[in-house]
């Protein structure tokens, strides 16, 4: 049976507030998309992350599908202010507008997830429809450009696998990082051991992703990462785990969000493990590592979760037996077949 979000999005607020939202969802999505294609045509490269869609899918998401303009006209104004004529920036603009909206309803009308995304249901059904998002804007944007004549022969399916990678992994990491850091923390119920837990994991993460990702040469620590330079970034994998297992979802996100960005200053300066990336895949290795981290994490800490609710489900199902159980006002008693004494109350 689909799964009956319990973060329904609220209705549709009155005039002055909507317009007002689909401005700032406009200004979000044009900041955002003409940041990526500036930093992006500064590398030479095809973008191999598009933000926008991810946020906006996230608002829509959170607050409504009425928001859906703000979409249209905010990709419109990144890409002309980007250098893409009207009828090619129309067209892609209608296309973002057209994934983000089959995303919005895969997720709330067929998955029907909840968007506090506590179960490894909701990371599938998140997964599923980043790949047929992308998909969706992938095809028929590298059509339009193929039938303008702007695609040579043979970079059709090159054009189609970076738009779909693009448009895949910010339908992802964004509704990870923004819906888990959505609701923040409550400190006042976490103990000390496992604040500092915390602290400890993302100082130690921050430093080993800049020396691995971001090139600082520090001995010994730089000796010991390069021992072999295609194994260093497992070193990182490990800090993720860490995270995951004992800091939680919201720090494992925080994490691979800086391990994103030190690997991307790396390639764009040249240094660290990523430094050659763009040069030898196009950002292929770059994007297969966000992708795992971001994945690993959030499933690794996500099943933890699940367990951890199972248990507190159990063990408050016990206390109510054993509550249930002591109000009897007489003898109770349980034994199994050997004749052996289960359970009883203390009226026995």
């Amino acid at each position: 049976m689909p799964k009956i979000s319990s973060d329904q999005p609220a209705a549709a607020p009155a005039m002055g507030r909507r317009i007002a939202a689909i401005a700032l969802l406009t200004l979000v999505v044009a900041a955002t998309g003409a940041m990526v294609l500036q930093v992006f045509q500064a590398l030479s490269s095809l973008p191999i992350l598009w933000l926008s869609d991810g946020i906006a899918l996230v608002v829509m998401l959170v607050h409504g599908i009425w928001l859906w303009p703000g979409v249209l006209i905010g990709t419109l104004i990144a890409l002309l202010a980007s250098g893409f004529p009207l009828p090619e920036a129309f067209g892609f603009s209608g296309i973002s507008v057209f994934s983000v909206l089959l995303s919005h309803a895969l997720l709330c009308r067929y998955w029907r997830i909840d968007t506090t995304l506590a179960s490894m249901r909701d990371f599938l059904a998140l997964l599923w429809t980043a790949a047929i998002g992308g998909l969706a804007a992938a095809l028929p944007g590298t059509f339009i450009q193929y039938l303008d004549g702007s695609l040579q022969n043979g970079l059709f399916s090159l054009h189609f696998i970076r738009w779909w990678q693009s448009a895949s992994l910010g339908f992802l990491l964004m509704p990870l990082v923004l819906l888990v850091w959505r609701k923040m923390p409550k400190l006042a119920g976490l103990s000390p051991e496992k604040i500092l837990t915390c602290i400890l994991c993302l100082c130690l993460a921050l430093f080993f992703g800049q020396v691995i990702l971001g090139g600082w040469h520090i001995e010994p620590v730089a000796s010991l990462t390069t021992i072999s330079a295609h194994a260093s970034d497992y070193w990182l994998f490990l800090f993720m785990i860490w995270a995951a297992i004992g800091c939680g979802r919201r720090v494992a996100m925080l994490i691979m969000v800086i391990f994103a960005a030190q690997g991307f200053a790396g390639v764009f300066n040249g240094q660290g493990l990523f430094a050659n990336d763009l040069a030898h895949t196009g950002l292929m290795n770059y994007w297969f590592f966000v992708m795992l981290q971001g994945c690993i994490g959030f499933a690794l800490a996500t099943l933890l979760l699940e367990n951890e609710q199972k248990r507190d489900d159990l063990s408050r199902s016990r206390q109510f037996s054993d509550d249930l159980l002591e109000s009897l006002p007489g003898n109770f008693y349980l034994i199994d077949a050997q004749g052996r004494l289960k359970r009883w109350n203390t009226t026995l």
